[in-house]
């Protein structure tokens, strides 16, 4: 019985003991890699826009006037909530 109780009381002070929470370790990294992944995704999308914006003003002798044009141009939507646009510069970037 003594024994079951010394177990007991020595498993106890090495899990209070220990920082890391492994489940919560795991979540952490598994939340993390989801942004990283987002993060890229939007990257990689500004990029594709500057390119379009590109092409459009090759084409058309003038910037986009806004960011729908754009996404007229490409023929697809644009996530206005991650991307910005100025008319004036042609500038592309994340919000």
């Amino acid at each position: 019985m003594k024994r079951l109780f010394f177990l007991t009381l020595f498993l106890t002070i090495i899990m209070i003991g220990c920082k890391e929470n492994p489940v919560q370790e795991y979540g952490s990294t598994l939340s993390n890699s989801l942004k990283q992944s987002k993060d890229v995704a939007v990257i990689s999308e500004i990029s594709n826009i500057k390119k379009a914006v590109q092409s459009f003003s090759e084409e058309r002798g003038r910037l986009p006037q806004n960011i729908e044009e754009v996404e007229r141009f490409i023929g697809r939507p644009i996530d206005k909530e991650q991307i910005s646009y100025n008319p004036e510069t042609g500038e592309v970037t994340r919000k």
